[in-house]
């Protein structure tokens, strides 16, 4: 029994399903259309048009066909792009920060090819702490790697100089963490001998405000 094809627009059709997009095919289509599904949606949109005109003989301007080069590059090159960045992580496989949440309400799951990251919540009401309060933040970290082979430590800046370790955070705040930017710093450090970053292998800094006392 023979099989029908499947065209460009069923092709679509499965990378932009709600449980499928977010999960499987966004990190691939991430440069092409950064703003999300209903962008994919938009440009692969006008890219079957574009292919269906040429596919069954209609008349196609010199407009269409620049457009249907530049848009089929821009897929292109994403998808290149991402897989430049799996061949990267497979170079240095190491184990990285996977998901974030803080008892603020605050939560994050930081993309693997982005570097240093920065979360940036001093400027949001969740982003605000309290003299006396105590901050919680937990991590998960890549769950393929056995948590005895890496280690995660914490630490604040300035004159603070609060240290622990563990996926776990905690810290009651006080006074002296009055400061209109204070960050948090998590490492993720494995047993091996080298390090994807020299001396570490994954980093996150999350950048909160403390308010003076009332």
């Amino acid at each position: 029994m023979g099989h029908d094809p499947t065209t460009f627009g069923n092709a679509a059709t499965i990378v932009l399903h709600p449980n499928l997009y977010g999960s499987y095919f966004k990190p691939a289509l991430a440069q092409a259309y950064p703003d999300g599904e209903a962008e994919a949606r938009t440009f692969l949109g006008r890219i079957e048009a574009l292919r269906n005109k040429l596919a069954h003989g209609a008349t196609c301007s010199v407009r269409d066909l620049e457009q249907c080069v530049c848009y089929a590059n821009d897929l292109i090159d994403s998808i290149k792009v991402f897989f430049v960045t799996q061949n990267q992580q497979r170079l240095y496989n190491v184990p990285l920060i996977a998901r974030v949440v803080d008892t603020r309400g605050n939560e994050l799951h930081p993309s693997p090819d982005e570097e240093n990251v920065v979360w940036w919540l001093r400027d949001s009401i969740t982003g605000s702490l309290t003299i006396g309060e105590t901050l919680g933040i937990e991590i998960e970290v890549d769950p393929t790697f056995d948590p005895a082979s890496y280690k995660v430590q914490w630490r604040t800046g300035g004159l603070t100089g609060d240290r622990s370790e563990g996926r776990r955070f905690s810290l009651v705040i006080a006074e002296r963490h009055v400061t209109s930017l204070f960050v948090v710093n998590c490492t993720v450090i494995s047993d091996k001998t080298w390090h994807r970053y020299g001396s570490f292998d994954d980093q996150l800094n999350i950048a909160y405000r403390v308010l003076p006392p009332t």
